[in-house]
Protein backbone atom coordinates (compact mmCIF):
# COMPACT_ATOMS: atom_id res chain seq x y z
CA UNK A 1 0.00 0.00 0.00
CA UNK A 2 1.39 3.38 -0.99
CA UNK A 3 1.92 6.19 1.49
CA UNK A 4 -1.08 8.49 1.90
CA UNK A 5 -0.46 11.94 0.47
CA UNK A 6 -0.61 14.92 2.80
CA UNK A 7 -3.61 17.24 2.47
CA UNK A 8 -2.96 20.92 3.19
CA UNK A 9 -4.22 24.42 2.45
CA UNK A 10 -2.21 26.62 0.08
CA UNK A 11 -2.58 30.40 -0.02
CA UNK A 12 -1.22 31.96 -3.20
CA UNK A 13 0.52 35.37 -3.28
CA UNK A 14 -2.77 36.76 -4.66
CA UNK A 15 -4.68 35.48 -1.62
CA UNK A 16 -6.43 32.51 -3.28
CA UNK A 17 -6.92 29.55 -0.92
CA UNK A 18 -7.02 25.99 -2.23
CA UNK A 19 -6.97 22.56 -0.63
CA UNK A 20 -4.10 20.54 -2.08
CA UNK A 21 -2.91 16.93 -1.83
CA UNK A 22 0.71 15.87 -2.06
CA UNK A 23 3.48 18.27 -1.03
CA UNK A 24 6.05 17.12 -3.60
CA UNK A 25 3.60 17.18 -6.49
CA UNK A 26 2.43 20.68 -5.58
CA UNK A 27 6.00 21.96 -5.13
CA UNK A 28 7.13 20.55 -8.47
CA UNK A 29 4.10 22.03 -10.23
CA UNK A 30 4.75 25.55 -8.91
CA UNK A 31 8.56 25.52 -8.84
CA UNK A 32 8.82 25.45 -5.03
CA UNK A 33 11.03 23.59 -2.59
CA UNK A 34 9.07 20.73 -1.05
CA UNK A 35 11.07 20.89 2.21
CA UNK A 36 10.26 24.59 2.58
CA UNK A 37 6.58 23.90 1.89
CA UNK A 38 6.56 21.18 4.56
CA UNK A 39 8.20 23.56 7.02
CA UNK A 40 5.49 26.16 6.38
CA UNK A 41 2.74 23.59 6.89
CA UNK A 42 4.30 22.51 10.17
CA UNK A 43 4.54 26.12 11.32
CA UNK A 44 8.35 26.24 11.31
CA UNK A 45 8.38 28.90 8.59
CA UNK A 46 6.08 31.74 7.64
CA UNK A 47 6.05 31.70 3.85
CA UNK A 48 7.97 30.48 0.81
CA UNK A 49 8.26 32.60 -2.36
CA UNK A 50 5.09 34.49 -1.46
CA UNK A 51 3.09 31.32 -0.79
CA UNK A 52 1.71 30.44 2.65
CA UNK A 53 0.72 26.99 3.82
CA UNK A 54 -1.05 25.43 6.78
CA UNK A 55 -2.87 22.29 7.79
CA UNK A 56 -6.22 21.94 6.04
CA UNK A 57 -9.40 22.52 8.05
CA UNK A 58 -13.07 21.84 7.45
CA UNK A 59 -13.47 25.49 6.46
CA UNK A 60 -11.17 25.17 3.45
CA UNK A 61 -12.52 24.45 -0.04
CA UNK A 62 -12.83 20.78 -1.02
CA UNK A 63 -10.21 19.08 -3.16
CA UNK A 64 -10.54 19.87 -6.84
CA UNK A 65 -10.40 16.46 -8.55
CA UNK A 66 -9.61 16.60 -12.24
CA UNK A 67 -12.68 15.92 -14.33
CA UNK A 68 -15.06 16.20 -11.38
CA UNK A 69 -16.93 19.01 -9.69
CA UNK A 70 -16.67 19.27 -5.90
CA UNK A 71 -19.83 18.24 -4.13
CA UNK A 72 -20.27 21.46 -2.15
CA UNK A 73 -22.24 24.19 -3.88
CA UNK A 74 -21.17 27.86 -3.77
CA UNK A 75 -22.89 29.69 -0.90
CA UNK A 76 -25.83 31.97 -1.57
CA UNK A 77 -25.92 35.59 -0.45
CA UNK A 78 -28.76 34.90 1.98
CA UNK A 79 -26.79 32.01 3.49
CA UNK A 80 -23.81 34.28 4.18
CA UNK A 81 -25.98 36.85 5.96
CA UNK A 82 -27.87 34.17 7.91
CA UNK A 83 -24.66 32.50 9.06
CA UNK A 84 -23.28 35.81 10.30
CA UNK A 85 -26.51 36.61 12.12
CA UNK A 86 -26.12 33.51 14.30
CA UNK A 87 -23.61 35.11 16.67
CA UNK A 88 -25.40 35.37 20.01
CA UNK A 89 -23.10 32.86 21.74
CA UNK A 90 -19.82 33.83 20.08
CA UNK A 91 -17.18 36.12 21.51
CA UNK A 92 -15.84 39.09 19.56
CA UNK A 93 -12.68 37.18 18.61
CA UNK A 94 -14.69 34.17 17.45
CA UNK A 95 -16.93 36.38 15.31
CA UNK A 96 -13.87 37.97 13.68
CA UNK A 97 -12.27 34.56 13.04
CA UNK A 98 -15.51 33.21 11.55
CA UNK A 99 -15.93 36.22 9.26
CA UNK A 100 -12.35 35.89 8.00
CA UNK A 101 -12.81 32.18 7.28
CA UNK A 102 -15.98 32.94 5.34
CA UNK A 103 -14.07 35.58 3.38
CA UNK A 104 -11.30 33.10 2.53
CA UNK A 105 -13.83 30.51 1.40
CA UNK A 106 -15.66 33.06 -0.72
CA UNK A 107 -12.44 34.13 -2.46
CA UNK A 108 -11.43 30.52 -3.05
CA UNK A 109 -14.89 29.57 -4.37
CA UNK A 110 -14.85 32.50 -6.78
CA UNK A 111 -11.39 31.48 -7.99
CA UNK A 112 -12.63 27.94 -8.64
CA UNK A 113 -15.61 29.31 -10.56
CA UNK A 114 -13.31 31.42 -12.72
CA UNK A 115 -11.09 28.38 -13.30
CA UNK A 116 -14.08 26.32 -14.42
CA UNK A 117 -13.88 23.89 -11.51
CA UNK A 118 -17.27 24.99 -10.23
CA UNK A 119 -20.32 26.14 -12.13
CA UNK A 120 -21.32 29.76 -11.57
CA UNK A 121 -24.75 29.95 -9.86
CA UNK A 122 -27.42 32.28 -11.16
CA UNK A 123 -27.00 35.76 -9.68
CA UNK A 124 -23.52 35.06 -8.34
CA UNK A 125 -22.07 38.36 -7.06
CA UNK A 126 -19.05 37.95 -4.74
CA UNK A 127 -18.70 41.69 -4.18
CA UNK A 128 -22.22 41.91 -2.81
CA UNK A 129 -21.71 38.77 -0.73
CA UNK A 130 -18.57 40.29 0.76
CA UNK A 131 -20.51 43.26 2.19
CA UNK A 132 -22.15 41.39 5.11
CA UNK A 133 -18.74 39.95 5.99
CA UNK A 134 -17.17 43.43 6.07
CA UNK A 135 -20.16 44.67 8.07
CA UNK A 136 -19.67 41.89 10.61
CA UNK A 137 -16.03 42.89 11.04
CA UNK A 138 -16.96 46.55 11.49
CA UNK A 139 -19.58 45.51 14.03
CA UNK A 140 -16.71 43.91 15.96
CA UNK A 141 -14.80 47.19 15.87
CA UNK A 142 -12.24 46.33 13.17
CA UNK A 143 -11.94 47.09 9.48
CA UNK A 144 -11.26 44.41 6.88
CA UNK A 145 -7.74 45.77 6.41
CA UNK A 146 -7.13 45.66 10.15
CA UNK A 147 -8.49 42.14 10.52
CA UNK A 148 -6.19 40.67 7.85
CA UNK A 149 -3.21 42.71 9.03
CA UNK A 150 -0.49 40.25 10.08
CA UNK A 151 2.05 42.81 11.29
CA UNK A 152 3.53 42.40 14.76
CA UNK A 153 2.76 45.06 17.42
CA UNK A 154 6.28 46.43 16.93
CA UNK A 155 5.76 46.73 13.17
CA UNK A 156 2.39 48.43 13.69
CA UNK A 157 3.98 50.90 16.09
CA UNK A 158 6.80 51.66 13.64
CA UNK A 159 4.36 52.25 10.76
CA UNK A 160 2.10 54.42 12.92
CA UNK A 161 5.08 56.49 14.08
CA UNK A 162 6.12 56.97 10.45
CA UNK A 163 2.64 58.31 9.68
CA UNK A 164 2.82 60.68 12.63
CA UNK A 165 6.17 62.05 11.46
CA UNK A 166 5.06 62.44 7.85
CA UNK A 167 1.57 63.77 8.66
CA UNK A 168 1.16 65.08 12.22
CA UNK A 169 -2.55 65.63 11.50
CA UNK A 170 -2.99 61.83 11.37
CA UNK A 171 -2.62 61.79 15.16
CA UNK A 172 -6.33 62.63 15.42
CA UNK A 173 -7.44 59.60 13.39
CA UNK A 174 -5.12 56.94 14.80
CA UNK A 175 -7.04 54.03 16.31
CA UNK A 176 -6.74 52.97 19.93
CA UNK A 177 -4.78 49.81 19.09
CA UNK A 178 -2.05 51.66 17.20
CA UNK A 179 -2.01 54.31 19.92
CA UNK A 180 -1.37 51.59 22.52
CA UNK A 181 1.45 50.17 20.37
CA UNK A 182 3.09 53.59 19.98
CA UNK A 183 2.93 54.33 23.69
CA UNK A 184 4.37 50.89 24.50
CA UNK A 185 7.27 51.51 22.10
CA UNK A 186 7.94 54.93 23.62
CA UNK A 187 7.78 53.50 27.13
CA UNK A 188 10.52 51.05 26.18
CA UNK A 189 12.56 53.96 24.85
CA UNK A 190 12.21 55.75 28.18
CA UNK A 191 13.11 52.84 30.42
CA UNK A 192 16.77 53.82 30.32
CA UNK A 193 16.61 56.83 32.62
CA UNK A 194 20.37 57.39 32.42
CA UNK A 195 20.15 57.98 28.66
CA UNK A 196 17.39 60.56 29.15
CA UNK A 197 19.37 62.42 31.83
CA UNK A 198 22.46 62.49 29.62
CA UNK A 199 20.43 63.93 26.74
CA UNK A 200 19.00 66.64 29.01
CA UNK A 201 22.50 67.57 30.16
CA UNK A 202 23.77 67.67 26.57
CA UNK A 203 20.82 69.84 25.50
CA UNK A 204 21.49 72.34 28.28
CA UNK A 205 25.16 72.46 27.31
CA UNK A 206 24.18 73.20 23.71
CA UNK A 207 21.86 75.96 24.87
CA UNK A 208 24.55 77.57 27.05
CA UNK A 209 26.95 77.47 24.13
CA UNK A 210 24.42 79.27 21.93
CA UNK A 211 23.93 76.28 19.66
CA UNK A 212 20.68 74.83 18.37
CA UNK A 213 19.37 72.16 20.72
CA UNK A 214 19.08 68.77 19.04
CA UNK A 215 16.66 66.53 20.96
CA UNK A 216 17.79 62.96 21.41
CA UNK A 217 15.78 59.79 21.06
CA UNK A 218 14.63 59.68 24.68
CA UNK A 219 13.76 63.39 24.71
CA UNK A 220 11.69 63.03 21.54
CA UNK A 221 9.90 60.01 23.01
CA UNK A 222 9.08 61.98 26.16
CA UNK A 223 7.67 64.86 24.07
CA UNK A 224 5.50 62.50 22.03
CA UNK A 225 4.35 60.78 25.22
CA UNK A 226 3.02 64.09 26.48
CA UNK A 227 1.34 64.84 23.14
CA UNK A 228 -0.39 61.47 22.99
CA UNK A 229 -1.45 61.76 26.62
CA UNK A 230 -3.18 65.03 25.76
CA UNK A 231 -4.70 63.34 22.70
CA UNK A 232 -6.21 60.63 24.88
CA UNK A 233 -7.64 63.29 27.19
CA UNK A 234 -9.25 65.22 24.33
CA UNK A 235 -10.57 62.02 22.78
CA UNK A 236 -12.09 61.03 26.11
CA UNK A 237 -13.82 64.41 26.40
CA UNK A 238 -15.56 63.77 23.08
CA UNK A 239 -16.16 60.02 23.35
CA UNK A 240 -17.61 60.07 26.87
CA UNK A 241 -20.47 62.31 27.85
CA UNK A 242 -18.95 63.35 31.17
CA UNK A 243 -15.41 63.29 32.64
CA UNK A 244 -14.61 61.68 35.99
CA UNK A 245 -14.45 65.01 37.81
CA UNK A 246 -17.88 66.06 36.49
CA UNK A 247 -19.71 65.67 39.82
CA UNK A 248 -17.19 67.92 41.55
CA UNK A 249 -18.20 70.89 39.42
CA UNK A 250 -20.85 73.48 40.09
CA UNK A 251 -24.25 73.44 38.40
CA UNK A 252 -23.37 76.10 35.81
CA UNK A 253 -20.21 74.32 34.68
CA UNK A 254 -22.01 70.98 34.44
CA UNK A 255 -24.74 72.50 32.27
CA UNK A 256 -22.16 74.22 30.06
CA UNK A 257 -20.25 70.94 29.62
CA UNK A 258 -23.36 68.89 28.84
CA UNK A 259 -24.71 71.43 26.38
CA UNK A 260 -21.54 71.86 24.32
CA UNK A 261 -20.53 68.26 23.69
CA UNK A 262 -21.46 68.54 20.02
CA UNK A 263 -19.01 71.45 19.65
CA UNK A 264 -16.18 69.31 21.03
CA UNK A 265 -17.14 66.60 18.54
CA UNK A 266 -17.23 69.17 15.74
CA UNK A 267 -13.72 70.43 16.54
CA UNK A 268 -12.31 66.89 16.75
CA UNK A 269 -14.03 65.29 13.75
CA UNK A 270 -14.78 68.19 11.39
CA UNK A 271 -11.54 70.12 11.41
CA UNK A 272 -10.12 70.74 7.92
CA UNK A 273 -12.81 68.68 6.16
CA UNK A 274 -15.40 71.38 6.83
CA UNK A 275 -13.56 73.98 4.72
CA UNK A 276 -15.15 74.57 1.33
CA UNK A 277 -11.82 75.02 -0.44
CA UNK A 278 -8.17 75.82 -0.02
CA UNK A 279 -7.71 74.43 3.50
CA UNK A 280 -5.08 71.79 4.00
CA UNK A 281 -3.76 69.99 7.04
CA UNK A 282 -4.63 71.80 10.24
CA UNK A 283 -4.96 75.14 8.47
CA UNK A 284 -8.69 75.17 9.10
CA UNK A 285 -10.11 74.45 12.54
CA UNK A 286 -13.55 75.54 13.62
CA UNK A 287 -13.71 78.85 15.41
CA UNK A 288 -16.88 79.10 17.44
CA UNK A 289 -18.77 82.26 18.32
CA UNK A 290 -21.83 83.01 20.40
CA UNK A 291 -24.23 81.70 17.68
CA UNK A 292 -22.62 78.24 17.77
CA UNK A 293 -22.79 78.06 21.55
CA UNK A 294 -26.40 79.27 21.48
CA UNK A 295 -27.35 76.59 18.94
CA UNK A 296 -25.73 73.89 21.08
CA UNK A 297 -27.38 75.04 24.32
CA UNK A 298 -30.78 75.52 22.67
CA UNK A 299 -30.65 72.04 21.19
CA UNK A 300 -29.59 70.58 24.54
CA UNK A 301 -32.53 72.29 26.25
CA UNK A 302 -34.92 71.02 23.60
CA UNK A 303 -33.65 67.44 23.89
CA UNK A 304 -33.83 67.47 27.69
CA UNK A 305 -37.08 69.47 27.73
CA UNK A 306 -35.73 71.91 30.28
CA UNK A 307 -35.60 75.67 30.76
CA UNK A 308 -32.50 77.29 32.27
CA UNK A 309 -33.28 80.39 34.33
CA UNK A 310 -31.65 82.41 37.08
CA UNK A 311 -33.44 80.15 39.57
CA UNK A 312 -31.85 77.03 38.12
CA UNK A 313 -33.08 74.29 35.82
CA UNK A 314 -36.83 73.99 35.35
CA UNK A 315 -38.30 70.80 33.95
CA UNK A 316 -41.78 70.28 32.46
CA UNK A 317 -43.29 69.57 35.87
CA UNK A 318 -41.98 72.92 37.11
CA UNK A 319 -42.97 74.83 33.99
CA UNK A 320 -46.62 73.72 34.05
CA UNK A 321 -47.24 72.51 37.62
CA UNK A 322 -50.52 70.90 38.62
CA UNK A 323 -51.11 73.56 41.27
CA UNK A 324 -51.96 76.07 38.59
CA UNK A 325 -48.92 78.34 39.00
CA UNK A 326 -47.75 78.75 35.41
CA UNK A 327 -44.26 79.60 34.27
CA UNK A 328 -44.33 81.88 31.19
CA UNK A 329 -43.88 79.45 28.33
CA UNK A 330 -44.60 75.84 27.48
CA UNK A 331 -42.56 72.64 27.73
CA UNK A 332 -39.95 72.47 25.00
CA UNK A 333 -40.89 70.43 21.94
CA UNK A 334 -37.95 71.53 19.81
CA UNK A 335 -36.00 74.62 18.85
CA UNK A 336 -35.77 76.90 15.84
CA UNK A 337 -32.57 78.79 15.00
CA UNK A 338 -32.62 81.70 12.57
CA UNK A 339 -29.27 83.07 11.37
CA UNK A 340 -28.00 84.74 8.20
CA UNK A 341 -26.31 82.58 5.54
CA UNK A 342 -22.76 81.28 6.18
CA UNK A 343 -23.18 81.15 9.95
CA UNK A 344 -22.52 77.41 10.22
CA UNK A 345 -26.06 76.11 10.71
CA UNK A 346 -25.77 73.16 8.32
CA UNK A 347 -22.25 72.24 9.48
CA UNK A 348 -23.45 72.26 13.08
CA UNK A 349 -26.46 70.06 12.29
CA UNK A 350 -24.34 67.58 10.32
CA UNK A 351 -22.16 67.05 13.36
CA UNK A 352 -25.22 66.75 15.59
CA UNK A 353 -26.37 63.83 13.43
CA UNK A 354 -22.87 62.31 13.34
CA UNK A 355 -22.47 62.46 17.13
CA UNK A 356 -25.99 61.12 17.72
CA UNK A 357 -25.37 58.14 15.45
CA UNK A 358 -21.90 57.61 16.91
CA UNK A 359 -23.17 57.39 20.48
CA UNK A 360 -26.09 55.19 19.44
CA UNK A 361 -24.88 52.67 16.80
CA UNK A 362 -28.33 51.08 16.54
CA UNK A 363 -29.70 54.34 15.21
CA UNK A 364 -30.95 54.43 11.65
CA UNK A 365 -30.93 57.91 10.25
CA UNK A 366 -31.65 60.07 7.27
CA UNK A 367 -31.71 63.80 7.79
CA UNK A 368 -32.20 66.07 4.82
CA UNK A 369 -32.11 69.77 4.11
CA UNK A 370 -35.14 71.75 3.01
CA UNK A 371 -33.57 72.93 -0.22
CA UNK A 372 -33.17 70.38 -2.99
CA UNK A 373 -29.58 71.32 -3.82
CA UNK A 374 -28.58 71.27 -0.14
CA UNK A 375 -30.09 67.86 0.64
CA UNK A 376 -27.54 65.82 -1.30
CA UNK A 377 -24.63 67.85 0.09
CA UNK A 378 -25.92 67.39 3.61
CA UNK A 379 -26.28 63.64 3.37
CA UNK A 380 -22.84 63.37 1.72
CA UNK A 381 -21.19 65.09 4.67
CA UNK A 382 -23.02 62.83 7.12
CA UNK A 383 -22.05 59.69 5.18
CA UNK A 384 -18.41 60.83 5.28
CA UNK A 385 -18.46 60.23 9.04
CA UNK A 386 -18.78 56.48 8.34
CA UNK A 387 -16.17 56.27 5.57
CA UNK A 388 -12.69 55.40 6.91
CA UNK A 389 -11.12 56.70 3.70
CA UNK A 390 -12.08 60.30 4.52
CA UNK A 391 -10.41 62.43 7.16
CA UNK A 392 -13.66 63.02 9.04
CA UNK A 393 -14.55 59.32 8.82
CA UNK A 394 -11.17 58.20 10.16
CA UNK A 395 -11.46 60.60 13.09
CA UNK A 396 -15.10 59.63 13.78
CA UNK A 397 -14.26 55.91 13.75
CA UNK A 398 -11.28 56.50 16.05
CA UNK A 399 -13.81 57.83 18.57
CA UNK A 400 -16.50 55.21 17.97
CA UNK A 401 -14.76 52.06 16.63
CA UNK A 402 -17.83 49.90 17.33
CA UNK A 403 -19.79 51.75 14.64
CA UNK A 404 -22.02 49.34 12.73
CA UNK A 405 -21.76 49.39 8.97
CA UNK A 406 -24.71 49.87 6.64
CA UNK A 407 -25.78 47.03 4.43
CA UNK A 408 -29.27 46.15 5.58
CA UNK A 409 -32.23 47.90 7.15
CA UNK A 410 -32.86 46.01 10.36
CA UNK A 411 -32.69 46.59 14.09
CA UNK A 412 -28.94 46.10 14.39
CA UNK A 413 -27.54 47.81 11.31
CA UNK A 414 -27.30 51.41 10.22
CA UNK A 415 -28.78 52.36 6.90
CA UNK A 416 -27.96 55.93 5.96
CA UNK A 417 -30.28 56.87 3.12
CA UNK A 418 -32.10 59.79 1.63
CA UNK A 419 -35.42 59.79 -0.23
CA UNK A 420 -36.03 61.91 -3.30
CA UNK A 421 -35.16 65.46 -2.14
CA UNK A 422 -38.24 67.58 -1.77
CA UNK A 423 -38.66 71.13 -2.96
CA UNK A 424 -41.16 71.90 -0.20
CA UNK A 425 -39.87 74.26 2.51
CA UNK A 426 -39.84 71.51 5.12
CA UNK A 427 -37.14 69.70 7.05
CA UNK A 428 -37.47 65.94 6.94
CA UNK A 429 -36.32 63.48 9.57
CA UNK A 430 -36.47 59.72 9.07
CA UNK A 431 -35.53 57.48 11.96
CA UNK A 432 -33.49 60.07 13.84
CA UNK A 433 -34.42 60.13 17.49
CA UNK A 434 -32.77 60.74 20.83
Amino acid sequence: MGRKKRVFAAISPEGRITREEGVKEFADLHGLDSAAVSACIAGRAGSHKGWKFREATIHDPPLAIEGETPESEPPKESEVASALAASSTLTREQRIERALKMRENLISTHAQILAGVKEMPVGWNPDRMMKPIESELKACGVSLEGAIDERTPEEKAADAIDRLIETPESMWSINDGDLDAIEAAMTRALTDGEEYIEEIAAAKAQKRAGKQVTPGKAMAARAWTNRLRRLRTIRSWVRHERPEEYHQWGASKRLAWDGTRVLRYQVYVGRADAADSGAGGSGYIFQFGRPHVKMAIDLYRAWRKIAITADGVLRPGDIMPSSGRAFPGIPYQGCMELYPPRHGKSAFLRHVVGLTMGTNPRLQGAYVHARRDEASRFIKYVSDFFDPDTGAGARHLSLFPQELASYDNNATKIRLSIPEPTSNPTFLGAGVWD
